[in-house]
């Protein structure tokens, strides 16, 4: 798999599961997050997306920092928006969501679907879940 059609399968699969989502792709805004997420019972969420390797869940130092200006704090117990890395490990069949620097076997996690190039993706309660835990 590779990191352009991973973020076309989340885009599907949130879509699919009666959210929003689209690619922000901007070849002069470097740093920008790949995605913005909005699942149907949530926030929106600003996403990296990542094929990983190792054990954390990486992302340049630019990226970070757009991550880091896009995560607001709660206001009213609602999250105005989240800055994520959605990062997929191909030897552990995963998808994780958490924070830059954070050990993936900590952060959340669901299992990818049957199919890798489908709209089964479980992106929505992946996001819903880091919501509410993230309190």
């Amino acid at each position: 798999m590779i990191e352009r059609d991973l973020k076309t399968y989340l885009v599907k699969s949130i879509k699919a599961q009666g959210g929003e989502g689209t690619r922000l792709e901007d070849k002069f805004a470097t740093g920008l997050p790949d995605l913005l997420l909005i699942p149907a019972p949530g926030p929106c969420f600003f996403a990296e997306v990542k094929l990983l390797s190792g054990r954390l869940l990486r992302c340049t130092t630019l990226q970070e920092t757009w991550l880091d200006r896009l995560h607001r704090e709660k206001r009213r117990g609602i999250w105005f928006s989240l800055g994520v890395i959605l990062g997929y490990h191909a030897g552990d069949q995963m998808l994780y969501c958490g924070r830059p620097g954070e050990e993936r076997k900590k952060s959340l996690w669901v299992s990818r679907p049957r199919r890798l190039d489908s709209s089964d993706w479980p992106i929505s309660d992946l996001l819903f879940r880091y919501d509410q835990e993230r309190d």
